[in-house]
C-alpha cells in the first residue's frame, strides 16, 4: 500500500503547472532541512498524478519532490517532464545569485554555460518560458548570457546590448536593452519604460505569448548596432 499525497482546490495553469494553496509549516515536513527561499513554494512530481473532478491533485508520495518551502501559501506544483528531464538529480545553483528554487536540467541542448546558469538560476514554474526565450534567441544571435552580482541581471556577451531578470515574486523576465524606449513603443511590450538613461529601455515578460514582441524588439535592437 503506498502513501498518497493530496492537494485540494488545485488551478491547472498549462500542460503539467498546477497551482495551489498550502501552508508552508505542511511542506516543511516533506523537505530536506534549509530548503526555503522567499517566494511560493516549488512541488516537482516525477511520474503523473491525477486531478479529480473536484479539483484535487493526487499523486503517490514516492514521486513528490519538494523543491521550495517558500514564505507564502502559493504552491506550485509542476511535472517532471514539463522541463527538460527534471527531477532526476538536483544540484542547486550557486548562493550567491540563486533567485528562486532550481535544479539542473539533464538535456543543455549544446548551450554555453552562462546560458545554462541562467536557466539554472532560474525558478522552475518560469523555466519553461526560459527555455523558449533562449532556443529562439540564439537561433538568431550568437552569444552568452554572464551574471552581474551587484545587479542580479545576466547580461549579454561579449557585446552587452541586453539583460535579463528573472523575478520570482512577480513570476516574469525584467529585460533592459540599448535603445530608446520612443524605438519600441509599437511593439506591445509590458511594462515597457526608460532604464537608466533615454538611451535604454526596460520591459518585462511573463507569458509564452509574449515571446515573439521580446524576439521582435531584440532584432531591432540587433539592428541598429549595426548601422
Amino acid at each position: 500500500m503506498a502513501i498518497r499525497l493530496s492537494i485540494t482546490e488545485c488551478k491547472e495553469l498549462g500542460a503539467g503547472i498546477w497551482e495551489a494553496q498550502l501552508d508552508p509549516d505542511d511542506l516543511r515536513m516533506l523537505a530536506p532541512a534549509g530548503l526555503s527561499y522567499a517566494g511560493p513554494s516549488v512541488l516537482l512530481l516525477t511520474a503523473e498524478a491525477s486531478l479529480s473532478p473536484g479539483g484535487a491533485l493526487e499523486a503517490s508520495l514516492s514521486v513528490v519532490r519538494v523543491l521550495n518551502v517558500g514564505n507564502d501559501r502559493r504552491v506550485f506544483v509542476v511535472r517532471g517532464d514539463v522541463s527538460n528531464g527534471m527531477g532526476r538529480e538536483t544540484e542547486p545553483a550557486g548562493r550567491h545569485h540563486r533567485v528562486g528554487p532550481s535544479d539542473r536540467p539533464q538535456n543543455t541542448m549544446g548551450r554555453r554555460p552562462g546560458d545554462v546558469e541562467f536557466l539554472n538560476a532560474t525558478p522552475v514554474y518560469l523555466r519553461p518560458l526560459a527555455q523558449s526565450l533562449l532556443t529562439s534567441v540564439r537561433r538568431e544571435y550568437a552569444g552568452e548570457l554572464v551574471f552581474k552580482r551587484g545587479s542580479g541581471r545576466f547580461v549579454e556577451s561579449p557585446d552587452n546590448w541586453w539583460t535579463v531578470k528573472p523575478q520570482p515574486v512577480a513570476r516574469s523576465f525584467r529585460f533592459t536593452v540599448r535603445m530608446p524606449v520612443e524605438k519600441l513603443e509599437d511593439l506591445r511590450l509590458p511594462n515597457l519604460a526608460r532604464d537608466r538613461n533615454n538611451s535604454y529601455a526596460a520591459f518585462t515578460m511573463d507569458a509564452q505569448e509574449q515571446v515573439g514582441n521580446v524576439l521582435a524588439a531584440l532584432r531591432r535592437v540587433a539592428q541598429n548596432r549595426r548601422v
